[in-house]
């Protein structure tokens, strides 16, 4: 979940992150606040959607392929 959190922060191909967050701010600030959650309520941030996003990184879809 870690590594999610840190992904959402710095911004993936489903969010833009938070201004001002790269990796390294990004790992420091999971470090400190515990999760995602705790980042973004210690520096009054929102991302938009980021209970699904965070669902789609944890489960994403998959589909079981026959080979033949």
């Amino acid at each position: 979940q870690g590594l999610v959190d840190v992904a959402m922060l710095c911004g993936t191909d489903f969010n833009d992150g938070i201004r001002g967050i790269g990796p390294k701010t990004a790992v420091t600030a999971v470090t400190e606040h515990g999760d995602l959650w705790g980042v973004l309520e210690a520096r009054d941030a929102e991302i938009p959607d980021a209970e699904a996003i965070r669902e789609l990184f944890m489960n994403p879809p998959a589909e079981d392929v026959a080979v033949d």
